[in-house]
Protein backbone atom coordinates (compact mmCIF):
# COMPACT_ATOMS: atom_id res chain seq x y z
CA UNK A 1 0.00 0.00 0.00
CA UNK A 2 1.38 3.48 -0.91
CA UNK A 3 0.22 6.25 1.38
CA UNK A 4 -1.59 8.25 -0.82
CA UNK A 5 -3.95 11.16 1.09
CA UNK A 6 -6.96 8.39 0.22
CA UNK A 7 -6.30 4.79 0.19
CA UNK A 8 -7.05 2.68 -3.35
CA UNK A 9 -5.88 -0.17 -5.39
CA UNK A 10 -2.50 -0.28 -6.42
CA UNK A 11 -1.76 -1.28 -9.68
CA UNK A 12 -0.22 -4.79 -11.23
CA UNK A 13 2.43 -6.02 -12.88
CA UNK A 14 2.23 -7.38 -16.07
CA UNK A 15 4.49 -10.40 -17.71
CA UNK A 16 5.10 -12.52 -15.06
CA UNK A 17 6.55 -15.78 -15.07
CA UNK A 18 6.44 -16.79 -11.76
CA UNK A 19 5.66 -14.84 -7.98
CA UNK A 20 5.83 -16.07 -4.30
CA UNK A 21 4.37 -15.21 -1.46
CA UNK A 22 5.80 -15.64 2.00
CA UNK A 23 4.61 -14.85 5.52
CA UNK A 24 7.37 -14.33 8.37
CA UNK A 25 7.35 -17.66 9.68
CA UNK A 26 8.91 -18.60 6.16
CA UNK A 27 5.66 -20.38 4.72
CA UNK A 28 4.55 -19.31 1.32
CA UNK A 29 3.11 -19.91 -2.14
CA UNK A 30 4.85 -20.18 -5.41
CA UNK A 31 2.95 -19.40 -8.52
CA UNK A 32 4.38 -20.46 -12.16
CA UNK A 33 2.68 -19.47 -14.81
CA UNK A 34 2.89 -20.88 -18.51
CA UNK A 35 0.55 -20.66 -21.67
CA UNK A 36 0.44 -22.28 -24.75
CA UNK A 37 -1.51 -19.18 -26.45
CA UNK A 38 0.52 -17.83 -29.57
CA UNK A 39 2.81 -14.70 -28.37
CA UNK A 40 1.05 -11.99 -28.72
CA UNK A 41 0.79 -10.58 -32.71
CA UNK A 42 0.95 -7.20 -33.96
CA UNK A 43 -2.36 -5.24 -33.44
CA UNK A 44 -3.12 -4.29 -37.76
CA UNK A 45 -4.69 -0.88 -38.78
CA UNK A 46 -6.02 -2.86 -41.53
CA UNK A 47 -8.06 -4.96 -40.21
CA UNK A 48 -8.48 -3.17 -37.51
CA UNK A 49 -8.24 -6.78 -35.37
CA UNK A 50 -6.42 -6.44 -31.64
CA UNK A 51 -4.39 -9.28 -30.66
CA UNK A 52 -5.55 -10.94 -27.08
CA UNK A 53 -3.28 -10.16 -25.03
CA UNK A 54 -0.18 -6.88 -24.79
CA UNK A 55 2.39 -6.84 -27.42
CA UNK A 56 5.74 -8.78 -26.64
CA UNK A 57 3.79 -10.39 -23.35
CA UNK A 58 3.79 -14.10 -22.83
CA UNK A 59 3.35 -13.80 -19.39
CA UNK A 60 0.36 -13.19 -16.57
CA UNK A 61 -0.74 -10.05 -14.75
CA UNK A 62 -0.46 -10.34 -11.18
CA UNK A 63 -1.30 -7.55 -8.11
CA UNK A 64 -1.16 -8.68 -4.67
CA UNK A 65 -2.39 -6.52 -1.64
CA UNK A 66 -2.66 -6.95 2.63
CA UNK A 67 -6.54 -5.39 1.74
CA UNK A 68 -9.34 -6.50 -0.27
CA UNK A 69 -10.76 -3.77 -3.25
CA UNK A 70 -13.42 -3.04 -0.81
CA UNK A 71 -11.25 -2.61 2.07
CA UNK A 72 -9.19 0.24 0.04
CA UNK A 73 -12.53 1.33 -1.78
CA UNK A 74 -14.45 1.90 1.90
CA UNK A 75 -11.17 3.33 3.65
CA UNK A 76 -11.27 7.36 3.42
CA UNK A 77 -7.24 7.61 5.40
CA UNK A 78 -4.40 4.96 6.00
CA UNK A 79 -5.58 4.39 9.73
CA UNK A 80 -8.51 2.85 8.30
CA UNK A 81 -8.01 0.38 7.16
CA UNK A 82 -7.13 -3.34 8.81
CA UNK A 83 -3.86 -3.47 10.99
CA UNK A 84 -1.93 -6.25 12.42
CA UNK A 85 -4.05 -8.99 13.34
CA UNK A 86 -7.04 -8.16 11.37
CA UNK A 87 -4.74 -8.63 7.98
CA UNK A 88 -5.48 -11.81 6.59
Amino acid sequence: QVPYMVPGECGGVADVKWTALQDDAGRGLLVQYSSLDLPAGKESLVTGQASTRPAATAGAQVSAARYTPWEAHRAQHEHELPKGEDLP
